[in-house]
């Protein structure tokens, strides 16, 4: 019998034998891409008036091209690519799904340009079930997916949402406090913020549909913010804001009988067990 690897802790691998799957090896997908110039033309949400300074509001990459669409499409499919591979070699040792993927992103060489996208992590299988077309993909670790597949649910896919919005500094992103110091709402980075995420959350869910399921697993929301120049309005400068959903898609399984319908789900604790003190929620979204 060949040796297997994997990167699963001792605690993970225990986990996952009790559920009833055995690991067969560790599996890896990259992608390599060279970032390229934006779009010259950048649609800030400056809009002039005829009278007064004009106003602006948040573009972001649902609205239209406001010049970021090409980048998050590019790192949309950057990084399913990586997944897919990372597929494909799970398939190649006729296992069921991988858990504990990890995705990382970082420069390749000295090439500040050039970024590489890696997926890694760990094919298992399950005593007597033969291997799926399409195998399932979690960034589940071992004792989380025992726990989700004790519940009766089991991982479909790795599924992401991306999303950028730009918006020209105007009054309502300069109202930083009220009168007599109180603090004040700046309106204008909240639009920026909440219109930004809420279209990431839509692609999330959009990318769920490829492969359907019940329920989304949310791993993690990651929000970058920046400035950038711009001749437009009074103002000289534009905020930018990339938001990133990542997480596991669900579905229940039902091993006897015909399945029933699932009662809502709002928040489902996956406490790791890997040490004292350690723990997580994470969010189920319907």
């Amino acid at each position: 019998m060949d040796a297997w690897s994997s990167a699963l802790s001792v605690d993970e691998f225990a986990a996952i034998r009790s559920a009833g799957f055995e690991p067969v090896g560790q599996v890896m997908g990259t992608a390599v891409y060279r970032t390229s110039v934006l779009s010259q033309f950048v649609d800030c949400g400056y809009r002039p008036s005829l009278f007064g300074t004009g106003a602006a509001q948040t573009v972001t990459t649902a609205d239209g091209d406001n010049g970021y669409r090409g980048y998050v499409r590019g790192r949309t499919e950057m990084r399913r690519l990586a997944m897919d591979r990372m597929a494909q070699e799970c398939r190649a040792l006729g296992a069921c799904g991988v858990v504990a993927t990890r995705l990382t992103m970082g420069p390749l060489g000295e090439a500040g340009n050039v970024q590489e996208y890696r997926a890694i992590g760990t094919a298992v299988t399950a005593r007597g079930v033969t291997a799926p077309e399409h195998p399932f993909l979690s960034h589940l670790t071992g004792q989380e997916f025992a726990q989700l597949f004790a519940a009766g649910w089991i991982p479909v896919d790795l599924v992401l949402g991306i999303a950028v919005g730009i918006r020209h500094d105007d009054w309502a992103t300069r109202q930083m406090r009220g009168m007599f110091g109180a603090v004040q709402e700046v309106g204008g980075w909240t639009e920026l913020l909440s219109r930004t995420r809420a279209v990431a959350r839509a692609n999330f869910h959009h990318d769920a549909a490829r492969r359907g399921g019940d329920g989304l697993l949310v791993s993690r929301v990651n929000v970058r913010v920046w400035d950038r120049e711009c001749r437009r309005g009074n103002e000289q400068s534009d905020h930018g804001v990339e938001a990133m959903f990542l997480g596991t898609s669900i579905a229940a399984f039902h091993p006897t009988g015909a399945p029933s319908a699932p009662a809502p789900l709002t928040i489902m604790p996956l406490d790791r067990a890997s040490g004292p003190g350690t723990a997580r929620s994470t969010h189920v979204v319907t």
